[in-house]
């Protein structure tokens, strides 16, 4: 809801409060800095499955789409640099280790870090690569319900709908905001 649909689609408007939320809760999930992301994720809209696309398997391999995409150079018409994404960028390191300091004092390093930061790159290394199979992207249902929507992916493409599927929980959520 936060990276992809809010600030590389801008698909909804939320409160300053929550964009600082979503903006926390990447950071300690270690996918990047959102300017980053949402750059690479442009890109990859601007050109699905070409050798351009950072996240093709067809073009880049399972290997590389699964886990390398964010090594993908960025195109730098695609950043964003609100005064919400700019305090990310600034203090993205300083919030990562302040986290894992505070989780590891707590005794919940693996709990409250490590395990929920694998499970996103999992889940999100599939998106990448299985949803974009034979060179176009696809609706995988239980990729959707196990991504909250993520799977529905040739909908995504497709659609300007907030909503990609009634077992979209991420557009169901995002509905009720």
């Amino acid at each position: 809801m936060g990276y992809h649909r809010y600030y590389a689609h801008r698909m909804y408007s939320i409160p300053r409060w929550l964009e600082y939320f979503f903006l926390f809760w990447a950071t300690t999930a270690l996918v990047g800095k959102a300017s980053a992301w949402v750059a690479q994720h442009k890109q990859h809209h601007s050109y699905v499955d070409t050798e351009k696309d950072p996240h093709s398997m067809k073009h880049k391999g399972f290997f590389y789409s699964y886990l390398l995409q964010f090594r993908s150079p960025i195109q730098k018409r695609f950043l964003i640099f609100d005064s919400a994404v700019k305090w990310q960028h600034r203090w993205y390191w300083t919030i990562l280790l302040s986290y894992i300091v505070v989780v590891s004092v707590f005794g919940v390093f693996l709990e409250a870090w490590l395990y929920p930061m694998i499970a996103v790159h999992l889940i999100g290394g599939l998106v990448y690569s299985y949803s974009h199979r034979q060179g176009k992207p696809h609706d995988d249902f239980w990729l959707g319900l196990v991504t909250c929507g993520e799977g529905f992916h040739k909908t995504h493409h497709t659609s300007l709908a907030v909503r990609w599927n009634k077992f979209d929980l991420g557009g169901w959520l995002i509905e009720k905001i």
